[in-house]
């Protein structure tokens, strides 16, 4: 007589449940995967079929695993837990590192290097060009789903 989950039942009905757990996910699974081929279906995967495709996988992992089932079943669910927490930490420490870099002025030393190559000591322009140049270059605010956009600047020598 064997336990599973307090009733107990002969190895003959476990086996029979497991075999029956196992067909039932492979059938659940064929018929999740090729419910897109009917004629007038719609192209791609469903809510229903992606749920139809994990109750399968379920089934079928009752059926291969048997009394361990409950135990991977725990374990795979903590690890999933665990991706879930890793991915909200970095959710979380990328935007306060947004929040801290944004609106922080460039280094002035940076600005220097530029300002102060040979090739524009020469010109008269370069001063208010470079002033221009970095009032158009300071504010970049973040924009969702496209990434640091550079807002409308019109100058004399610069022109975004």
């Amino acid at each position: 007589m064997t336990r599973v989950s307090g009733v107990g039942m002969g190895a003959a009905t476990v086996k029979g449940v497991r075999r029956l757990a196992g067909v039932g996910g492979i059938a659940l699974a064929a018929v999740a995967l090729l419910s897109d081929l009917r004629p007038g279906g719609e192209a791609g995967f469903g809510t229903t079929q992606v749920l139809g495709l994990a109750v399968a996988a379920v089934l079928i992992g009752v059926a291969v695993l048997g009394a361990r089932f409950p135990d991977v079943y725990r374990g795979a669910g903590l690890m999933l837990l665990n991706c879930i927490v890793v991915a909200v930490l970095l959710e979380l420490g990328a935007a306060a590192m947004l929040a801290w870099t944004s609106g922080r002025p460039a280094s002035a030393l940076g600005r220097e290097k530029y300002e102060r190559a040979a090739y524009y000591k020469a010109w008269p322009w370069a001063p208010a060009f470079w002033r221009e140049h970095w009032a158009a270059a300071e504010p970049h605010p973040y924009a969702p789903f496209t990434g640091w956009m550079q807002p409308a600047f019109v100058g004399r020598f610069v022109n975004v």
